[in-house]
């Protein structure tokens, strides 16, 4: 079973990276962040917020949320509200040579409302995964990794059916959109309001109102969230380095803002993320 420090998961079996949780009960809010795993969710009851990249999503009763690799979300349940849901987390090397199976199309909901039947097919293939990761029988591995395939294949057919798309703002997908593609520069609210001819306290409004996410926040996260990407993916580039590819202008607000949101210096979070990928 996975553990959370933050934002880095640790796998009781690195050689296999894969966790599934029933978590049941009332839950708390869980900051904005991303992460390398492939995450999946159904959501058997409860509702709540989903804030995935560029919206917030109410979930409720039958849903399922799909948040492939490095997208930022954050969870804001209902108050007092009891939620049970299945929570599956995998790096994608366990689908060895069908790699192309945890990439979605462009355009895919990261939030489905699943029928009856597409629920319980879903959760049919938890319970079978959660039974031989607890078993851990005789070619487990095989069995659970295509299992996973199958509910790659199944969340996609079902996201890609005719469900009603819900409404996201155009003008705050826009801003993402370009934070997105610009967080490796200056931007601050500021440049941000003069790029898109709103005011600051408007644009702050917005962005907070649509997303339920702070816009400073986000912007901070976004940057936070590449430069673990890099971290993880590049050995030969050095943390003292990185600060200046995403956006930041000094090497010591950059560290201490890593270590604040992911609990580790950068240093330390790449030397983890190595040990992970060679034990």
């Amino acid at each position: 079973m996975a553990q959370e420090n933050n934002e880095h998961i640790l796998f009781s079996d690195a050689e296999f990276p894969v966790s599934l949780r029933w978590m049941r009960g009332e839950m708390e809010n869980f900051p904005l962040c991303s992460h390398q795993e492939f995450e999946v969710q159904f959501i058997k009851h409860g509702q709540g917020f989903y804030f995935i990249r560029n919206h917030n999503y109410l979930f409720q009763k039958n849903s399922l949320i799909v948040i492939p690799p490095h997208i930022l979300h954050a969870l804001t349940p209902r108050q007092g509200v009891h939620i049970e849901k299945i929570r599956l987390m995998f790096q994608s090397s366990i689908l060895k040579q069908d790699q192309q199976l945890a990439a979605f199309p462009k355009g895919f909901p990261y939030h489905i409302n699943l029928l009856e039947n597409d629920a319980s097919d879903l959760e049919t293939v938890f319970h079978r995964i959660h039974k031989e990761l607890t078993g851990r029988r005789k070619y487990y591995k095989d069995v659970v990794g295509n299992d996973i395939k199958n509910l790659l294949l199944l969340a996609k057919r079902i996201g890609l059916q005719d469900t009603p798309a819900q409404k996201v703002n155009p003008l705050v997908s826009q801003i993402v959109d370009y934070i997105d593609n610009s967080f490796m520069e200056n931007i601050t609210v500021i440049s941000l309001a003069e790029k898109f001819s709103l005011s600051p306290n408007y644009l702050s409004w917005l962005f907070k109102d649509c997303t339920g996410i702070n816009l400073k926040q986000y912007i901070l996260h976004r940057r936070i969230a590449e430069a673990k990407r890099l971290l993880e993916e590049d050995r030969s580039v050095k943390p003292s380095l990185v600060y200046a590819k995403v956006g930041f202008q000094q090497f010591a607000t950059f560290n201490r803002s890593f270590k604040q949101i992911t609990g580790f210096t950068p240093a330390v979070y790449r030397r983890i993320s190595y040990q992970d990928k060679e034990n």
